[in-house]
């Protein structure tokens, strides 16, 4: 029989890029570690691993960040959230919706998506009780923009959700989002008042971006129990 003698170095089934990049963060929730893949298929095989049994093909367009929690840290000795991003269009969104070229908006994605994502780990750290899915994906949305642009764009906010002016676009965020009896259409006037609402809160960036996100959580802005009188 005969023994076939393994390569120095295994086969990866990942890309791997020069331009992955990998960076740590203070936050008022602490530490936190945040790996961007360059290549989206290498995004895709990671997240698929981890969450999807290593199934990469039930990976969502829309989806482009997941938060690992309590990887350990060898160094200080104790477990850190780490934040995979992917790049590509925030949301999935092409960049002839938005204010910004092509390779602008690849830049202003990534921005987006990793405060967006880091909103949601100091928000889920600091304040538990406020969890409700698709408020919490509002306000990650627009600490995101703030961040990633300098303002709050409402037009864009809304896009990466799927509203289009009165209209809802199928496919869009807003329905992984909705609860049964709901539809987009019915969620979209509410939504969009709680954008208003943020928009006349604080529509440029502020000196303090984890301050501000902290402000809205301890005045539980935009709590979606509050919608409900509405209905």
């Amino acid at each position: 029989m005969k023994i076939k003698i393994l390569p120095y170095r295994l086969p990866t089934p990942y890309i791997l890029s020069d331009k992955d990049t990998f960076f740590g963060v203070k936050t008022p929730a602490g530490e936190l570690g945040v790996f961007c893949a360059d290549n989206r298929k290498d995004f895709e095989k990671l997240i698929g691993m981890l969450k999807y049994h290593g199934d990469a093909s039930l990976v969502p367009e829309s989806m482009g960040a997941m938060t690992v929690w309590g990887l350990y840290h060898i160094a200080k000795q104790k477990k850190l959230p780490l934040i995979i991003l992917s790049s590509g269009p925030y949301s999935a969104l092409p960049y002839k919706y938005t204010p910004y070229r092509e390779k602008e908006w690849l830049e202003v994605s990534r921005e987006i998506r990793a405060y967006h994502e880091m909103a949601h780990v100091v928000s889920r750290a600091l304040f538990p009780e406020n969890k409700e899915p698709l408020r919490d994906e509002v306000i990650a949305d627009y600490i995101g923009l703030l961040a990633g642009t300098g303002h709050y764009d409402i037009n864009l906010a809304k896009a990466f959700l799927g509203i289009e002016g009165r209209d809802y676009r199928p496919g869009g965020r807003l329905e992984n989002y909705l609860v049964a009896g709901q539809s987009a259409q019915q969620m979209m006037q509410w939504i969009s008042e709680d954008m208003e609402w943020l928009f006349h809160y604080c529509s440029e960036k502020p000196d303090d971006i984890f301050g501000l996100l902290v402000s809205l959580e301890k005045g539980k802005a935009l709590i979606r129990a509050k919608a409900e009188e509405r209905l």
